[in-house]
């Protein structure tokens, strides 16, 4: 009995101290990786803001890069039109 208790004990005090420091992350409100495979999880999860401040972020760091540029508008026209359909 008392040696089953020990290790599942221990598992639970290491799993409480990896979640201090991912409600952190949570609460500055910014993903820990910026990548655009995050916007296109945003984007597939239908989190299109989320995905735009993604590209937004990402294009300021690379404003040339045409790709983040043409993922923003395609963005913004989804969003157009789901305001107009409401």
């Amino acid at each position: 009995g008392s040696e089953d208790s020990e290790p599942a004990s221990t598992q639970t005090s290491s799993r409480n101290s990896a979640a201090p420091f991912g409600s952190s992350v949570t609460r500055f409100g910014r993903p820990p990786i910026l990548s655009p495979t995050l916007g296109e999880i945003y984007i597939s999860q239908g989190r299109y803001e989320e995905a735009i401040d993604v590209f937004r972020q990402l294009l300021e760091k690379d404003p040339r890069n045409r790709r983040y540029q043409k993922k923003i508008d395609d963005i913004g026209k989804i969003l157009e039109k789901k305001s107009g359909e409401q």
